[in-house]
């Protein structure tokens, strides 16, 4: 509804609105729904924009997010005619649902952020968890002493396994229809990689008890924290909180062999895939909110 220069509503809304005793005109309630005659709006939706309007919003819009639901004629011709009705009319649709996209956007972003419920015992005890292990740095010439493993659980693990938890952390989302769970996740990608990356070089030239921190078992650099164990270990943290615990019984398994692998493969120490574990439940523990149907 647009008001003319005295504030009145315009004459076609006048004519379908009544007084509440009854008189023609403009009603004396707070907000006005309009809903189009077609009956395809869902009214059960009107809720949710109140809290909007409570925040001051004058006028507010909806617009479809998805047609998953309709048919595949519908879904086709849906384009044609938003074009044809901007040619008739002279306004210029497309345009206005190109806008409101990134409208869209930063909703979602502002929302993924603002649901989360963060466990600050559970991200005290990773940091603590986290300083312990560099601190106490593992034994290189130990892990030198011994071949790489060549076992079919270790490469296995190394080659496919390791990828089971972040498929999980990707798909449900996208199988749940969850728009602010691929949000959190975008979230947690950007810090795992700021905060794991950023240890890696911070903490390569640091030694600790004779130990270069960065040094690897086979002689590379950037060995603490493990990136394959903290991409692992988010993944755990971000399925069981937002989808439910009982995703654990397989994920848990395929960060403890992860972890076992990088060891077994001297890719790692000891002490750098349980720092870059840790590293991981607290970066999807700052973006993880419940997921809610």
């Amino acid at each position: 509804m647009t008001a003319d220069s005295a504030g009145a509503p315009e004459p076609q809304f006048r004519q379908g609105s009544r007084h509440d005793d009854g008189r023609a005109g403009p009603g004396t309630r707070d907000a006005v729904v309009i809903l189009d005659a077609d009956l395809q709006d869902p009214h059960e939706l009107m809720p949710r924009v109140m809290p909007a309007r409570r925040e001051g919003a004058d006028v507010e819009v909806m617009r479809r997010g998805t047609r998953a639901s309709e048919s595949l004629g519908k879904r086709v011709g849906a384009h044609p005619f938003q074009r044809a009705l901007t040619r008739i009319s002279g306004f210029d649709l497309e345009s206005l649902l190109a806008r409101a996209a990134p409208m869209r956007l930063l909703e979602l972003a502002k929302m993924a952020y603002v649901q989360v419920q963060r466990p600050r015992l559970l991200m005290v005890m990773c940091l603590i968890g986290t300083a312990l292990s560099v601190f106490y740095p593992s034994d290189l010439l130990s892990y030198r002493d011994t071949p790489r493993s060549e076992h079919a659980l270790v490469t296995g693990t190394e080659q496919y396994g390791r990828f089971i938890n972040t498929i999980a952390q990707v798909a449900l989302p996208i199988v749940k229809r969850d728009p602010i769970g691929m949000v959190q996740n975008l979230y947690i990608g950007v810090a795992g990689i700021i905060m794991t990356h950023g240890l890696k070089r911070a903490l390569d030239p640091v030694v600790i008890l004779g130990v270069r921190l960065g040094e690897r078992p086979y002689g590379g650099r950037h060995n603490m924290p493990s990136g394959h164990a903290s991409l692992a270990s988010s993944a755990v943290y971000f399925v069981g909180r937002r989808y439910g615990w009982w995703h654990l019984f397989y994920l848990v398994p395929v960060l403890l062999l992860t972890m076992f692998a990088r060891v077994e493969l001297d890719a790692h120490t000891g002490s750098a895939v349980i720092a870059g574990a840790l590293i991981g439940i607290f970066s999807a523990a700052l973006f993880t909110g419940k997921y809610r149907s």
